[in-house]
């Protein structure tokens, strides 16, 4: 695979999930004061459900996107279309029962286990329960989309994410000028969400045309894709409990208030991850196709993976740590800052390490060893659910994004040891990697003991300064260097 080829993958993923920033951060603050705290709380509690449903696929997204790629690069193709289609039809009808549990649970959610006013409890259920006619949707949708990734189509997978969650946001605008219900707000989304499977569908059957054969349902198709997505799936599953286990958390042990405080930092801060994420995502087929045997590849995969990633995510947390009061102030108001400056730093300071934590997690998966990811998963959730049960009530919503933050650094720590143990090639680059870590860390966490503007002014601008030399000099290649002096070239001609 061309080099050509991860940059360019990884800058459309950075698009299809860095679009949507944009469209938060016009619609959240519209969004909050048409609906009200309390209301603006139950929608991103909405939010939470089908953020953890598109996490929800069974594993089958990544691992379509392995075997594809695997496929591809050993010319085993001729099956393509009825994998796909044995795939979705099996996942659709594991969607169904989902949806159906969720549509039954939707009473005790919010009587027994959320604290949602009475005043707007009606709405909540009605629209958890809409909610669950997406499920199918968003899960199929989801795996679709990794077979347009095992083509390394990500053009085409991202055409279709940059719109479906810029609508995440828009839509609820667009709605509010009607009506402030709930029930309308979720019903347009469900609609946004069939509208992308069906675009997903159509892409998908143009990617494959006719080279590939006739689809049929042909369940001997399951096994590999069942044997590399049952880890993945617990991964997977594991993972996005993990991810929205803190909003549970804050939504049963708090009230729907300190939910919004915490959740709207936590949307746009962890809109950052679509760094790793647009990175990991296309280093997935590139990974899958050379785990048979090129360890100097793999190597300079996952040393390109990391150099990125660093690259890209410590000053864009540095400018999150040093500036969250300021821009919250200006977003959405001085009021609401107050409560989610501290709660977006802390976040900040774990997004780096969640952030280095995607590439092994990447490369296990590339290599056929979701099952070791798994375990750490498995291992980390008592943990930190532990951790929430102890710190949400004494420290408030700040005691969550805590919790979180360390959770991420004890997951990199894990993935980083594995990754050793499994493929100890390189050892000086588990050193830069530690390194980084404990460096990145200390210079984030020193920027959110600053009180002063001036302060963190000025220490932001000695330590990105610093940062930007080191990164010209060691983070690039010459490679590198070259390609960016070029494109500059360009743009001033």
């Amino acid at each position: 695979m061309a080099r050509g080829s991860i940059a360019r993958g990884s800058l459309w993923n950075l698009a299809g999930f860095g679009a949507p920033i944009a469209a938060a951060l016009i619609a959240v603050p519209l969004v909050i004061r048409g609906l009200g705290t309390e209301r603006f709380g139950i929608l991103a509690l909405a939010w939470a459900i089908l953020g953890a449903a598109a996490m929800l696929d069974l594993g089958f997204g990544r691992a379509l996107t392995q075997i594809v790629a695997k496929r591809r690069a050993t010319g085993e193709t001729a099956e393509l279309h009825s994998l796909v289609a044995t795939a979705t039809v099996f996942l659709a009808a594991a969607a169904v029962a989902a949806a159906a549990a969720l549509a039954g649970a939707a009473g005790s959610l919010v009587t027994n286990i959320f604290r949602i006013d009475v005043a707007f409890a009606g709405e909540a259920r009605a629209a958890i329960s809409l909610l669950a006619v997406s499920l199918p949707f968003v899960i199929c949708g989801g795996a679709l989309l990794g077979v347009l990734e095992g083509h390394m189509r990500f053009d085409l997978s991202n055409a279709v994410r940059i719109p479906l969650s810029a609508l995440n946001y828009l839509v609820p605008i667009a709605i509010l000028p009607l009506s402030t219900d709930l029930v309308w707000i979720v019903a347009g989304t469900v609609l946004v969400r069939v509208l992308g499977f069906v675009a997903c569908g159509a892409l998908v059957l143009h990617v494959l045309g006719q080279a590939h054969g006739r689809g049929r349902i042909r369940p001997r198709l399951l096994q590999p894709i069942l044997a590399l997505a049952g880890w993945m799936a617990a991964s997977t599953v594991v993972a996005a409990v993990i991810i929205y286990l803190d909003r549970f958390a804050i939504g049963a042990l708090l009230t729907m208030s300190a939910l919004a405080f915490y959740v709207t930092p936590f949307e746009i801060v962890s809109r950052l991850a679509v760094i790793p994420g647009a990175v990991g995502g296309a280093l997935l087929p590139a990974f899958a196709s050379v785990a048979q045997g090129a360890p100097r590849q793999l190597d300079e995969y996952f040393g390109r993976g990391l150099r990125y990633i660093v690259l890209l995510v410590f000053p864009a947390a540095m400018i999150v740590v040093l500036f969250a009061r300021e821009g919250l102030a200006v977003w959405i108001g001085a009021d609401f800052a107050a409560g989610s400056t501290r709660i977006a730093q802390i976040l900040a300071v774990g997004l780096f390490g969640n952030s280095l934590a995607m590439i092994p997690l990447i490369f296990l998966y590339g290599v056929g060893r979701a099952d070791l990811a798994a375990k750490i998963h498995l291992l980390e959730l008592p943990a930190y659910a532990i951790l929430l049960w102890l710190l949400v009530p004494t420290l408030g919503a700040e005691g969550a994004a805590l919790a979180w933050s360390l959770r991420a650094f004890v997951d990199a720590l894990l993935l980083f040891v594995v990754c050793r143990r499994l493929y100890p090639a390189q050892e000086f680059r588990y050193a830069h990697v530690a390194a980084a870590l404990l460096t990145g860390t200390g210079a984030l966490s020193i920027g959110c003991l600053l009180a002063s503007t001036e302060a963190r002014f000025a220490y932001g601008v000695c330590i990105l300064g610093a940062f930007a030399i080191y990164g010209w000099k060691q983070l690039l290649t010459p490679h590198d260097r070259l390609a960016l002096a070029r494109a500059i070239y360009r743009r001033q001609q």
